[in-house]
């Protein structure tokens, strides 16, 4: 006699790359979900560290639960997750980092979502603990009711989605694959164009601890650089995207920019936040005169005695 199978409907993610010492956590983590509708896929992406026998002693003592571990040569997050959504088997993605952890009712959260229009992305709420032991809450408000609205809101970071916190429907995520020459914010113009063209809800429920951690800011910028001011083009030129939501292109440039500008004045890399600066400008003037922002900038300069020497080529 057959013996029909549970369906899998979500399919939990865990892209790994040198967290050997915390992947257990969070493979636990997805592994003490109740219920028996999930997978959990960990890929490893040609780690240095010791990240290949820690997964397979876990394959070893997670033996018989729905656990399969992946390792392949280092091809970048981005790879991962198109990896993660060809084989994975569930209705919905949960991209689990992994030095995060579900909470344990998150399935739970995520069953009980509504259901109807079946919606692309149920985006949920978080956790975020900070390296002092300091956790804050962070709530999902419900979506604004247009799409337009909805992709607005989430490229001026009103909406904020956070992997293991939202569940990705997988015939989406393989339509709209990440692009794997970005290797820095490479979920924004993902999430950006379901919210354009598909159905999304939120439930204001929190479904993931989020570790902050304090890693290197000058490694992050130098990382970030390479990739921010690319996002405008990866977005804006798919032809997937609304033609109506072309008007946004200028201000999504000069707040990738911004952003950037940020993230080098906290490093203390004078050059790259001028430059990011520059950009901000030539792409929207309004949002890059801020009174913040040239508060920022006026620092910056004063700090460099005002020569002109410290501003790039250009200005």
């Amino acid at each position: 006699m057959n013996v029909a199978l549970p369906r899998v409907r979500f399919s939990v993610v865990i892209p790994c790359y040198n967290y050997a010492r915390v992947v257990e956590r969070a493979i636990h983590s997805a592994l003490a979900q109740r219920g028996d509708d999930y997978e959990v896929l960990v890929i490893n992406d040609g780690s240095s560290d010791n990240s290949h026998d820690v997964l397979e002693r876990c394959a070893t003592t997670f033996a018989g639960q729905p656990l399969r571990i992946v390792h392949q040569a280092n091809a970048g997050l981005s790879a991962v997750r198109n990896r993660g959504a060809q084989l994975a088997t569930g209705d919905y993605l949960i991209y689990l980092d992994a030095d995060d952890e579900l909470l344990p009712d998150a399935l739970e959260q995520l069953r009980a979502a509504p259901a109807a229009d079946n919606p692309a992305l149920i985006i949920g709420g978080h956790l975020s603990l900070h390296p002092s032991g300091r956790e804050k809450l962070h709530t999902q408000p419900p979506l604004p009711v247009s799409k337009e609205d909805c992709f607005l809101d989430f490229l001026r970071k009103k909406i904020a989605i956070s992997n293991g916190a939202v569940a990705m429907r997988r015939d989406v995520v393989l339509a709209n694959a990440y692009d794997e020459s970005l290797r820095h914010g490479e979920d924004i113009p993902v999430f950006a164009l379901i919210l354009a063209r598909h159905n999304c809800v939120a439930i204001d429920t929190p479904l993931a601890r989020i570790y902050k951690h304090d890693d290197s800011m000058r490694h992050n910028v130098i990382t970030a650089q390479r990739a921010k001011l690319r996002l405008p083009a990866v977005l804006f030129d798919n032809p997937e995207l609304p033609a109506e939501l072309q008007r946004y292109r200028r201000e999504f440039t000069a707040r990738s920019a911004l952003s950037l500008f940020r993230n080098g004045v906290r490093a203390g890399d004078s050059a790259l936040a001028l430059q990011a600066w520059k950009h901000a400008f030539a792409a929207a003037p309004l949002l890059a005169l801020k009174p913040k922002t040239i508060g920022k900038l006026v620092a910056l300069l004063l700090r460099h005695g005002g020569s002109r020497r410290a501003l790039p080529k250009g200005f």
